[in-house]
């Protein structure tokens, strides 16, 4: 059986895995939600940059691993409901197309494209307003 848990209290191992897999740098700086499958991490999102009305948010997700939707949730959850925030700003690479889908799914707006601010090439900045988040709208994704 496959067992996942969100990881909200290991802040260190989670920044250290954003850090690695995203290739960031400042990742000490960064508030972070991990997502575990049978004991290994698959997925973290990291805050940063908060200024009380929104915050940047970074997505990495380990290739070939899908996020649940309690995750899902509790990543907006936080963000929206904890924080109190208005927008969520996300930036990502064009190149990763993963993320795109993903966020876009998710309802993030693509608002600017940065040519060559990547080390991949152009830079994406997208935004989900917490009027339209549907994970928070919608009893469905919610915790069972």
């Amino acid at each position: 059986m496959t067992a996942y848990r969100i990881i909200d209290n290991e802040l260190s191992r989670c920044q250290k895995w954003l850090g690695d897999k995203a290739g960031s740098v400042g990742t000490d700086m960064v508030v972070c939600i991990g997502l575990e499958r049978n004991g290994e991490l698959i997925a973290v999102t990291g805050y940063n940059l908060f200024n009380g009305r929104s915050c940047h948010v970074h997505f990495c997700i380990k290739k070939g691993a899908y996020p649940t939707r309690q995750y899902i949730w509790f990543v907006h959850y936080y963000a929206f409901i904890q924080a109190g925030l208005e927008m969520m700003i996300a930036f990502m690479a064009a190149s990763n197309e993963r993320i795109l889908k993903l966020t876009r799914h998710l309802g993030y707006v693509e608002k600017y494209r940065l040519e060559d601010a990547h080390p991949n090439g152009d830079m994406v900045l997208c935004t989900l307003s917490a009027k339209n988040c549907k994970f928070l709208l919608g009893k469905e994704y919610a915790f069972k």
